[in-house]
């Protein structure tokens, strides 16, 4: 699997977002620039999965992930704007 930004569920029932990439045999998840979501009052925020490594990337046995999937646009803009490319994507509405 290329790499691509992805929440992921753990078994455990956390979440978290990160560009993930799937090893070869598929025996190993990594995750880059982990990071989990916090509700606040005045929206959301985005704390490190593990605050206290310098570790860019975090390794997963396969089998400790649930699922992942692909981000909403919004969510997606407001990670890349921290810790990714930068690159937002647009939200388009086609009027009739």
């Amino acid at each position: 699997m290329a790499s691509a930004v992805k929440i992921v569920k753990l078994t455990n029932g956390e979440e978290l977002v990160g560009k993930v990439t799937v090893s070869k045999d598929n025996k190993r998840v990594s995750v880059e620039n982990a990071v989990r979501f916090i509700l606040q009052q005045d929206g959301i925020g985005m704390m490190p999965y593990i605050p206290l490594t310098s570790d860019k990337t975090i390794e997963f046995d396969a089998k400790m992930v649930l699922c992942y999937c692909t981000l909403e646009d919004e969510v997606l803009n407001a990670y890349n704007a921290k810790h990714g490319s930068g690159i937002l994507v647009p939200t388009l509405k086609l009027q009739k």
